[in-house]
């Protein structure tokens, strides 16, 4: 999704905070487990997330900002890498999200 350095990033749907990481590759990385078997990745943030672990978060809640901190994406424009997924599954986020 892109967007510009410092844009804030918003959680897709309310849930806990589950894991928050420093990922080699993927940057700062927040998960969000949407209760419901669903998990959302946010990679690539900026330092200075607005959340922490265990943290409850509501739909449209600020999480945090883009950054450029995902070392495999840092040749491309400023975005946030989004991830989907249901179980250990990644999931289309775009059919999810239309109710598909």
């Amino acid at each position: 999704i892109s967007g510009s350095l410092g844009d804030e990033v918003h959680a897709m749907d309310a849930g806990i905070v589950k894991q928050i990481t420093q990922d080699p590759l993927w940057g700062i990385v927040v998960v969000i487990d949407h209760r419901n078997g669903i998990f959302s990745r946010y990679c690539g943030l900026n330092t200075g997330l607005s959340v922490s672990e265990g943290d409850a978060v509501t739909a449209g809640m600020t999480i945090g900002a883009l950054g450029n901190t995902a070392e495999i994406e840092s040749a491309m424009e400023t975005h946030l890498h989004f991830e989907l997924l249901q179980g250990e599954t990644y999931i289309d986020p775009v059919k999810y999200i239309s109710g598909e």
